[in-house]
This record gives C-alpha cells, structure tokens and sequence, in this order.
C-alpha cells in the first residue's frame, strides 16, 4: 500500500503488518493520487504540479517522469496505471483525462467529454476500459486503447472515488451519501446503498469482489468504516465512529482482514466478516515515526 503527502513525499506498507518498508523521498509538488501496475512492481504517483513520477518497487528508485505538454496551474487530480504498466491515466481539473505511454513517455491524445474536474479514474482488470467519475456528477466508459468514448452516465453527485470489481463487470462509485454499483453492460445502476450519516470519500473491493469497503466521514466530523456485499449493495456492518481521520482501505489476499490507515498511524486489522479487531492489544509501528 502507498500513502502519499501534501508535502510530497509517499510512505510504501506493508498492508497485512502495517509497518513501512520504504519512503519515497518529497518532491516539491504535493502527491495528490497513487497507481501500482498488476505486478506491483511500479508505483506511480500524479503531483500538484501536473507532473507523475514513476517509481520501481521495491528499490523506490525513480524510473521515469511524465509531463503535461500544456501544463496548467492546478495540476492532477486522478491517477491509474494499467494493469500492465503500459499506460498511465490522469484527470484534471479541467474535465481532461491525459494518458500517456509509459515505455516512451508520450503524451497521447487527451480524453474529453466531462464538464467539471475528473476525481477519479480507474482501469478495468483486463485494461481494455478505462472508467471515470467526475464533479459533472457523471460517470463515464471509455475505449482504453483509442479513448472513444462508450456510454456516460448521470450519477446522484460529484465522484469522489470510483473502483472496478477484480473478478466482474461491476464498477462501484462513491461520493456524498450515497455509493452506487454499476454493470458495465448496463445504462442504469445494478444497486446502490444510501449513507444519510456520512459522506464516502473512500472504496476498495475485496479481492474475490464479493464486498466493498468504504471510508467515511459522519456529519459530526467523525470517522467510520462500513462494508456492504457488491452484489446487492446491502450493508453488513460498521465500525464506531471515531476522530483519526481514515485516509485509505485494504483487504488481505485471502479477504479475511480489512486493514484501515488513519491519520498518522497505522490502522487496525479488523475481521472483514465482523468489523472485530483482530487483537485489541497489538502494537503497530506508526508511519512517518509519529507517533
């Protein structure tokens, strides 16, 4: 797992001990999204000045730098890589998505067809399509070869984070208060779970895709994590609320521990069918050395 900071730096996790195993060092742009290939051999990291660095994993050294070739002021917003590591996805604050091919680090023509700042991009798991969810409050498909567009479609507000489904044709998307489940085939969502409490900022799929994981944060300025079943979207539980802040979500392997990062410190394993803490005494390392 990386974690990446406004100062510009990204801590890389273990995510089944959360101890750090490696920091990139900061660069003057903050770090505004992160992308690991398939492999999980390249990092790639999208920055506040509109540029995305790719790293090698596990030396961190930097392999490539990808520049915008009309850079603005607002810099990226979104990032993706392939699963193949062959193409990188960024969206901007303009409703643009840039691409570009990591081998030769071209540019490639840009992706248009949002009004508002394209929040999140993701490649599907055989990286034939590329999906996208912007502040339009729309949601799109497109052709990840040639960028055509495929269908758009309106969702119920801004995205804020939008994921495939590992092992189907489901793509989950989040923001505000509600989080939505489409089928790539379908022109409507399959199902869709409503949080009056909170609003989503984070999701990830479990590896089997049978559940999702969401971060949220309570109308009282608290934190929680909830996991819904992908398939009908129905909720199965929720943790307390509690005031560190969630900043990313992770399932094991084998999808029986859910690991959550909070603020400055390395999250709690929680049992994915409980919500249970796996030990509530176990110590973990914190990232950054805070404590």
């Amino acid at each position: 797992m990386a974690i990446a900071s406004q100062e510009g730096a990204v801590q890389i996790i273990d995510a089944s001990t959360g101890k750090r195993t490696r920091e990139i060092a900061a660069q003057k742009a903050a770090v505004r999204a992160v992308s690991f290939d398939e492999s999980a051999r390249t990092l790639a990291c999208a920055h506040a000045d509109g540029s995305v660095r790719l790293y090698a994993l596990p030396s961190g050294a930097l392999k490539k730098k990808l520049t915008e070739s009309e850079p603005s002021s607002f810099g990226l917003y979104a990032l993706s890589l392939s699963p193949d590591g062959s193409t990188v996805a960024a969206g901007t604050y303009w409703g643009r998505i840039l691409r570009w091919d990591v081998a030769s680090g071209k540019e490639r023509p840009y992706v248009s067809g949002h009004g508002a700042m394209v929040s999140s991009v993701a490649f599907s798991p055989d990286g034939r399509t590329l999906a996208s969810g912007s502040h339009d409050a729309t949601v799109a498909w497109w052709d990840a070869s040639t960028g055509a567009g495929i269908v758009t479609l309106r969702t119920h507000t801004a995205t804020a984070r939008a994921a495939f489904s590992p092992t189907a044709n489901l793509l989950a998307v989040t923001g505000d208060q509600m989080t939505r489940i489409w089928r790539f085939d379908a022109e409507t969502s399959l199902d869709s779970v409503s949080h009056p409490c909170c609003t989503v900022d984070l999701l990830d799929f479990a590896p089997d895709g049978a559940r999702i994981a969401l971060g949220a944060r309570t109308h009282a300025g608290a934190y929680t994590t909830l996991v819904a079943e992908a398939k009908d979207a129905k909720m199965i539980w929720s943790t307390d609320p509690e005031r560190s802040a969630i900043t990313a979500l992770a399932f094991s392997e084998k999808r029986r521990m859910l690991r959550r990062f909070a603020d400055r410190k390395a999250g709690v394993p929680l049992e994915s069918a409980s919500g249970i803490p796996l030990d509530a005494h176990e110590t973990h390392q914190s990232i950054g050395g805070q404590p």
